[in-house]
């Protein structure tokens, strides 16, 4: 369960505190009309990109840990925690391995 806990704090890093401040810099720059149709959707596509970037690698990981099979020699899992799965699959597939899928 703490991967899931851990994504689901991500998304109100990411996305939520992002989408206000995406309004802003569209409206400020771009002469977009606060909370306007185009204001909005560019914020939410904009925070939704940002999101989708700062948390696959988090996804990646929760889904191998998800789906890991024990060792049949030494019945061991090869994922344990967040971090160490994200060094794991860096260290032995490369860094752009956390975004199969997305890149």
């Amino acid at each position: 369960s703490n991967p899931f806990v851990i994504r689901a704090m991500m998304v109100g890093v990411f996305q939520v505190a992002t989408l206000d401040q995406f309004k802003d810099l569209y409206e400020h720059y771009l002469n977009q009309r606060r909370n306007s149709i185009t204001n909005v959707f560019s914020a939410a596509m904009t925070s939704g990109l940002i999101y989708a970037l700062a948390t696959m690698p988090l996804e990646a990981c929760k889904n191998r840990m998800a789906s890991q099979k024990a060792d049949k020699i030494t019945g061991k899992l090869p994922y344990k925690t967040i971090l160490q799965t994200l060094r794991k699959v860096s260290a032995d597939e490369g860094f752009l391995a956390l975004y199969n899928g997305f890149l």
